[in-house]
């Protein structure tokens, strides 16, 4: 019986050593989650304009900055797009009738290099006329996002006019 006593002590005592370790410090050389060198050197521009029953939108991502930056997206979905009418209701969102892989993607641009996304085509022949408010926004992670300080370059709100 003494021995299972000794031996939970020592378990005891080392669990404590174990746990009671100090932190260790970060290593700069390591990325610690996000890149904190990602400049706030980014357009993101959206433009949209109906063509018969559709509404085309183009957006096309450019970074303005001397350096190579990198876009981190957490799905295959690189963006978002929403459209409501003038009472604020959602009257189309782009991702409820897609799936996206569940896998991280990284976009790495060039100095000055501009990217122009897939043209989406709205169908708006069955909503009725009026103004009509498009939100677009990159899905990027929330770490690229909150690298960017309190202005956030990757949404775009534009003014639709259906007829």
């Amino acid at each position: 019986m003494k021995k299972w006593n000794v031996l939970i002590a020592l378990s005891f005592v080392l669990v404590l050593c174990a746990c009671g370790g100090q932190p260790e410090e970060e290593n700069p050389e390591i990325p610690a989650g996000g890149d904190a060198s990602v400049s706030t050197d980014w357009t993101f521009d959206v433009r949209a304009k109906q063509s018969g029953e559709m509404l085309e939108v183009e957006m096309d991502v450019i970074n303005q900055s001397d350096e190579q930056q990198t876009l981190v997206f957490p799905s295959s979905q690189e963006y978002e797009l929403v459209l409501k009418n003038e009472e604020g209701e959602e009257v189309f969102r782009y991702s409820e009738n897609h799936m996206f892989a569940q896998v991280i993607v990284e976009r790495q641009f060039e100095p000055g290099e501009q990217i122009e996304l897939q043209k989406e085509r709205i169908p708006v022949g069955d909503l009725p006329s009026g103004h009509y408010t498009l939100t677009a926004e990159l899905a990027v992670s929330k770490e690229t996002i909150e690298a960017q300080g309190d202005d956030n370059p990757f949404v775009q709100t534009v003014e639709v006019e259906i007829e």
